[in-house]
């Protein structure tokens, strides 16, 4: 598989709220209802991707594959305010991109936006129950740190790697 990474646009939009429904859809098929499977497809709109890709240029990027987009990062500043954390937002493949290295090098590439802005550690937020998930990120050096929090579909796990360990 051959693809490229790049800046996300508002143009990629509809492309990025696809891949996540996707994604989400056979991550969570085992572990969450179809109800609150449901809802998390709608909470995921292309308005509310592009609006997010407008207003904080630079922080999302696309995998794209002979012009698809096959898988998307996001990153930010820490949601919670904490000083020099960035914070993962969101990494998705599209499932049948899945274990072809789009993930792992998405992953990098969003660490290495968050590094350039000056942060050295980062948060994510996992489903507890997603195996898969937790595993991927464990390769990488992650690690939890005892926080979590209750929300559609269970509950979260807080994840955080130190950049100075890497």
């Amino acid at each position: 598989m051959s693809f490229t990474i790049r800046p996300a646009t508002p143009d990629d939009a509809v492309a990025i709220s696809a891949v996540q429904t996707n994604a989400r859809q056979q991550a969570y098929a085992d572990i969450m209802s179809p109800r609150e499977l449901e809802a998390m497809a709608e909470a995921v709109t292309p308005q509310l991707w592009a609006a997010r890709l407008r207003e904080a240029i630079g922080w999302g990027l696309v995998a794209v594959e002979d012009g698809t987009v096959v898988g998307f990062v996001y990153v930010c500043p820490s949601g919670e305010g904490l000083r020099g954390v960035g914070d993962l937002v969101a990494l998705h493949v599209d499932p049948v991109h899945q274990g072809a290295g789009v993930g792992g090098r998405l992953l990098e590439a969003g660490l290495e936006v968050l590094a350039r802005q000056g942060f050295s550690t980062y948060v994510l937020w996992v489903l507890e129950r997603n195996e898969s998930a937790i595993r991927f990120y464990r390769q990488r050096g992650w690690s939890p740190d005892g926080h979590r929090h209750r929300d559609v579909g269970g509950i979260f796990l807080r994840f955080v790697l130190d950049n100075n360990s890497c």
